[in-house]
């Protein structure tokens, strides 16, 4: 699960540096990880999941 972890914020860090920094201010502040995430990433957990296979498809 780390090395999975791990892929997913260097993904995020690649595809979306500010928008990343963004997300870990507001998960401190509401705790609420469905809400925020849809808020800023406009996909809930599994479409997010979904997008970061679909990258390392493409890239490993």
């Amino acid at each position: 699960m780390a090395l999975k972890s791990w892929s997913v914020v260097g993904w995020q860090l690649d595809t979306d540096r500010d928008e990343l920094l963004k997300l870990l201010e507001s998960l401190r502040a509401s705790g609420d990880d469905a809400e925020t995430l849809q808020k800023h990433f406009g996909m809930g957990m599994e479409d997010l999941d979904n997008a970061w296979r679909a990258y390392v498809r493409r890239t490993h």
